[in-house]
């Protein structure tokens, strides 16, 4: 029995006070906590949790190495190009650098992530300061093209 929906991510941490997915088209949070409407999760959508204390939680499953990620530009299925994209745990770009290079320097506009030390976002763009790309951390990716990501692996 795998963790498909955000009520089952929600139960299995325990402590969580909310899921949230960022939904393209409205540049708003989903939110899912208990007895809210419930949505199910997508490889490669990033989330946001909010926990009640710190938690150590193990994330299990398989890389699916044939995923394709789709990265919405502004127009149609987005509202502003920002997505929340969540690296599989074998992508080979370990930074922000490699990501924008690997998504096209010409296809986005910047990636984001967030410093829980300073509660403020860090972005890239191409020649900015870099920044490390982790296993189980989601980035804000926006796009001036949309595409069909496939991540490359190891």
């Amino acid at each position: 029995v795998g963790i498909d929906t955000a009520q089952d991510l929600f139960a299995s941490i325990g402590n969580a006070q909310n899921v949230q997915k960022y939904v393209t088209s409205t540049d708003l949070f989903q939110l899912y906590s208990f007895g809210s409407p419930n949505f199910a999760l997508v490889a490669g959508e990033g989330l946001v949790v909010k926990m009640g204390s710190d938690t150590n939680y193990i994330v299990v499953g398989s890389h699916d190495p044939g995923a394709v990620i789709q990265l919405e530009a502004a127009g149609g299925a987005s509202n502003s190009g920002t997505n929340l994209y969540a690296p599989p745990y074998h992508a080979t770009s370990s930074t922000a650098r490699e990501l924008f290079v690997e998504l096209g320097i010409t296809e986005v506009q910047n990636i984001q992530r967030y410093d829980t030390a300073t509660d403020l976002f860090q972005l890239y763009s191409f020649g900015s300061p870099d920044f490390p790309i982790n296993p189980g951390e989601a980035y804000f990716v926006k796009m001036g093209n949309s595409q069909a990501y496939q991540p490359s692996h190891y």
